[in-house]
């Protein structure tokens, strides 16, 4: 083994050993991992990052009253060198699992900044907001708000484009005041954030509740209820009229029929993605569809 990848090794040793000291450790053993396939996965996702194989699209939310684009989500993709695709269905939740999710999602905002910098130099004031997938175990790093404030000096991007979606997916050891304090430094800095997956299995009504949130995701498995349960459609009307109560907005996610995106429309639901109105799209795509005047 040669001196350089000696020191390669190390790093990564070293970068795993603290993750694994941060307070996730339990769940790592209890899912029956070993140190082997950590280390396995945590230099393919590292050597992933650095042959480009991780690719993004977008999928645009919509202002569903007036049919008018008002930003759009990034999703990732992972590229292997095969040519197989896989989804983050497949991999973020491992990631998650294993506090390597990280990697992930500083990857995500550094490219997300990189890439509004590139489209605010050649469409001004005509780019929307972009919303990152933000696990809150990333959130909660103790290097993070360092971190994004180096990424956010290096591009200079007017942080009313950025908006981090928090999932309510993913268990960390922390209590709302402390996940609260570091959104309230997101905020503060002009960052929207975003409950991602309302009413999903994962979902808890506590957490929903108290934490300062401007905008709340309605998870697609409520969505593609509407008009076949009559008490989800008085549960979307009850949503509506707390968020509204509340000054927070709502977007629906997952319509994926005329008559989903109608029964919205109807009730006073002024934000909504899905495949109905658009499927996710490639940069090329998206900037000739939303941004090329």
């Amino acid at each position: 083994m040669d001196f350089d990848c000696k020191i390669h090794t190390v790093k990564y040793i070293i970068e795993l050993i603290a993750n694994l000291l941060i307070k996730n450790i339990e769940r790592i053993y209890s899912k029956e991992s070993n140190a082997t396939d950590v280390i396995d996965l945590y230099k393919k996702v590292k050597k992933g990052i650095r042959l480009n194989e991780f690719k993004f699209v977008y999928q645009p939310k919509f202002n569903i009253q007036s049919n008018q684009i008002i930003g759009a989500e990034v999703l990732i993709r992972w590229h292997k060198g095969d040519g197989s695709i896989i989804y983050p269905d497949k991999f973020i939740e491992i990631l998650e699992d294993i506090n390597l999710v990280y990697l992930i999602d500083y990857h995500t905002i550094k490219e997300v900044l990189k890439k509004l910098y590139y489209w605010n130099n050649l469409y001004g004031n005509n780019i929307v907001p972009m919303s990152i997938n933000l696990s809150k175990s990333t959130l909660m790093r103790p290097d993070f708000i360092e971190i994004l404030k180096a990424m956010i000096k290096k591009y200079n991007i007017d942080l009313n484009y950025i908006e981090f979606e928090i999932t309510e997916r993913e268990y960390v050891d922390y209590s709302i005041k402390e996940i609260n304090e570091k959104i309230d430094i997101i905020r503060g800095l002009g960052i929207k954030v975003s409950l991602d997956d309302f009413g999903s299995g994962h979902s808890n009504i506590s957490f929903s509740m108290n934490i300062d949130l401007d905008i709340i995701k309605i998870d697609k498995s409520i969505i593609s209820k509407i008009g076949e349960n009559k008490k989800i459609d008085s549960i979307l009307l009850f949503i509506w009229d707390l968020a509204n109560k509340s000054n927070i907005e709502l977007v629906a996610e997952g319509i994926e029929t005329k008559e989903q995106l109608e029964f919205l429309v109807n009730n006073g639901y002024k934000f909504g993605q899905g495949y109905y109105l658009s499927k996710p799209i490639n940069d090329e795509i998206f900037e000739h569809e939303y941004l090329i005047i």
